[in-house]
């Protein structure tokens, strides 16, 4: 695997009631044995989730950069930019990011600097396998959210785009045919933008 790799889920992932969305995620650890480490779990457990890896936050950001990504795991000690201040450049990217910091260190200072991070989940090594599953499911459940609410608000933009459509080429038929007075006409053509 190259240091900068995607597996896909190889079985199909149900989630929730037959549902088949499959999220993306990115797993940054400068330690190959964690990055195949969740993979695993992931595969194992059948979570929906498409995974990628970087095995350090430049060749992460790299890939932030070029791809869409749902879901960053991160560890925090690494060389050439740690995982908080790959955090942070990933969250001026995307804030609709999920962030799930794994760390070694317990220590606060890492959570506090974490705090305006708006980071998901914060996660101690070595990773409880029960943990991490219901880590997971809570930030894939987010993600669903997060996709129903967009897709609720693109068919709201659609229906807005097609009462526009339908109001302007209404008023252009009163235009034509007579049925409306012609300034008026014109006037309500000109406050729907044509």
């Amino acid at each position: 695997m190259t240091e900068v790799g995607r597996t896909s889920c190889e079985q199909k992932c149900f989630w929730g009631k037959g549902s088949v969305l499959m999220f993306h995620a990115l797993i940054v650890d400068d330690e190959r044995i964690e990055r195949e480490g969740i993979r695993f779990l992931i595969r194992k457990h059948g979570l929906p989730v498409d995974v990628a890896e970087a095995a350090n936050g430049e060749k992460a950001l790299t890939y932030l950069l070029e791809n869409k990504v749902d879901i960053l795991i991160t560890d925090i000690k690494m060389p050439f930019m740690d995982g908080l201040q790959l955090a942070a450049k990933a969250r001026e990217l995307d804030r609709s990011l999920k962030i799930v910091i794994l760390s070694a260190f317990g220590e606060f200072d890492y959570a506090k600097r974490a705090i305006p991070l708006q980071i998901a989940h914060y996660l101690l090594k070595p990773i409880e396998v029960s943990e991490f599953l219901d880590v997971m499911r809570q930030v894939i459940r987010h993600c669903e959210e997060d996709k129903a609410k967009a897709a609720e608000q693109e068919k709201l933009q659609s229906y807005q785009r097609q009462g526009v459509k339908y109001r302007k080429e209404k008023l252009l038929l009163d235009l034509i045919h007579g049925s409306d007075g012609s300034d008026r006409a014109v006037a309500k053509l000109a406050e729907v933008g044509w």
